[in-house]
């Protein structure tokens, strides 16, 4: 069976890591698009497709991937080279647009990698690798997103659970009040404690043949307090047993 941890991003959580992938993609859309390009929209998705990956990622599994169509990197290299003067009857146009087009990814990848960890990635790598089942399922704290740029020109973004985590505000234990107080807060919490009369130990043999009437000698003197504790093992009191109201009770007598 796998074990893993369940995590479910609270809306503070989730608005934080919006400014930070929000202020990432502003700048990225500063340094490379045309000053009309609208302000990118980010949704949220649970199954990304898409043709081609690149990837920008650091130790402890921290990862970006962004993806695109196949005619994605060209497209975007054509809108951005036909702005320079000239562009269109210069030779070695195509190879242009997708050298500019695939820098401009890059970019983005090592961009949004910055904002979210606060350290720079490897070398931005391109391949047919899509976010990982495991990043998909419910509770598994990563971050998927779709954006388009122009029409037609849709875009993947996705953070590991991993980078999600270290985008996060780290809480400090200094100074911190608890938002309800821990005795306030187990009080409704139901807990199964036990009364011990004793304890001793007998060989398997000599409890197969217990039966009516057998005498089983334990550890403690007739006058001796009884020990109370949860059903966890764990010792909460000394008791002596009594009755109260017609039905068998016990009264504390002292720490365990």
């Amino acid at each position: 069976m796998e074990v893993r941890p369940y995590l479910v991003l609270g809306d503070s959580d989730q608005r934080f890591l919006l400014e930070r992938i929000e202020a990432a993609l502003a700048a990225w859309r500063e340094d490379w698009l045309p000053g009309n390009t609208p302000e990118l929209r980010l949704l949220p998705i649970s199954q990304p497709q898409a043709e081609r990956w690149i990837a920008a990622e650091a130790g402890e599994q921290r990862r970006v991937l962004l993806g695109c169509s196949s005619g994605w990197i060209a497209e975007m290299g054509a809108l951005l080279t036909a702005r320079a003067p000239n562009a269109a009857g210069a030779t070695g146009v195509p190879e242009l647009a997708a050298q500019v087009g695939e820098a401009t990814l890059r970019g983005l990848a090592v961009g949004v990698f910055r904002y979210c960890s606060g350290t720079a990635p490897a070398k931005p790598q391109w391949g047919k690798e899509a976010p990982p089942e495991t990043w998909r399922r419910p509770g598994a704290g990563a971050a998927i997103y779709s954006c388009e740029l122009w029409p037609g020109l849709p875009l993947i973004l996705a953070l590991s659970p991993e980078l999600v985590a270290a985008s996060l505000p780290k809480a400090q234990s200094a100074g911190r009040e608890p938002l309800v107080a821990v005795r306030r807060a187990v009080e409704p919490c139901a807990v199964i404690v036990e009364a011990v009369v004793g304890d001793t130990e007998i060989e398997l043999g000599e409890l197969s043949q217990l039966a009516a009437g057998d005498v089983i000698v334990l550890d403690r003197q007739l006058d001796d307090p009884l020990l109370l504790r949860l059903d966890t093992g764990d010792p909460v009191g000394r008791i002596h047993l009594g009755t109260a109201d017609g039905k068998k009770a016990v009264q504390i007598v002292g720490p365990a």
